[in-house]
């Protein structure tokens, strides 16, 4: 199917269904006492179990995190104006149907919206097919969330959506700290 025709189909079951959260939200805007800050994160992962754990430690990080298990539910929610996405955090296998590269390329041809790639696989084919994307980066699952964290905000701050995050720096005398 073309992408034109994809992202249509996209557009118009948001409009039948009425539904912009078309996968599951495990944080909303204020929960964490980030205020008008928080950045929104769709996580894009056809392993239920790995959504859910992932999006309960991004949202400790302070990120609201919409979730959505295929590429279809992926383009309709990035498209979606309500809620707004900050970022995309793409698994490259989602299953049947299509895959997180294409999805990835689709999305970024609608929108502009940094992109990580976050997924198990490395071996060189999957991570050429990735490089071929316009992306912020590749994250390996199980790399630690102080990793994932870093890069999400190194992605949105080159982005332009870093508003409100501390940006971290180095003195010699005092070691990393932030302000």
């Amino acid at each position: 199917m073309p992408a034109r025709d994809i992202i249509a189909l996209c557009r118009r079951t948001k409009a039948v269904t009425g539904n912009s959260d078309h996968g599951g939200r495990e944080s909303k805007q204020g929960e964490t006492g980030v205020g008008a800050s928080q950045k929104t994160i769709l996580l894009v992962d056809d392993d239920a179990l790995v959504a859910r754990s992932q999006s309960k430690l991004l949202a400790k990080q302070g990120f609201a995190v919409i979730t959505a298990s295929n590429g279809t539910e992926a383009i309709a929610a990035a498209l979606s104006d309500e809620p707004r996405i900050d970022l995309i955090l793409m698994d490259i296998d989602l299953g049947e149907g299509i895959d997180g590269t294409d999805t990835a390329k689709l999305i970024l041809r609608a929108r502009s919206i940094p992109l990580i790639f976050l997924s198990s696989h490395t071996e060189m084919e999957i991570m050429k097919k990735a490089e071929a994307v316009p992306s912020c980066g590749y994250v390996v699952k199980g790399t630690g969330i102080a990793l994932l964290t870093a890069t999400i905000r190194r992605a949105l701050e080159m982005h332009g959506n870093a508003r409100g995050f501390t940006k971290p720096t180095r003195s010699p005398e005092q070691g990393l700290k932030m302000h």
